[in-house]
């Protein structure tokens, strides 16, 4: 990984709600409406942020072609471990 990609997963890191996103969609794939509804946000601003982490591979989405259809959000194996390096530094004092 070339350091301008490793500041531009750090840069997206840092925006509001994407920790806690990814924190969420570790324990299980979500739509979303799961998502701004337990983040108590609005559709813009979850999208500022999951559109990002999909660019930078940190999250992968699935689409359902179905009435109606359904996009679920999962971690990338990158994502996997981008995660596992955060929840070091939160367990680290």
């Amino acid at each position: 990984m070339e350091t301008d990609e490793a500041r531009r997963i750090f840069k997206e890191l840092s925006r509001k709600y994407a920790i806690e996103i990814l924190l969420l969609i570790k324990r299980g794939r979500k739509t979303p409406k799961q998502l701004k509804k337990e983040l108590g946000i609005t559709e813009g601003t979850l999208y500022q942020v999951l559109n990002p982490l999909l660019d930078c591979g940190i999250l992968d989405k699935d689409r359902e072609v179905k009435v109606p259809p359904r996009s679920d959000y999962k971690l990338t194996k990158r994502g996997e471990i981008v995660l596992r390096l955060v929840e070091l530094l939160l367990l680290t004092d």
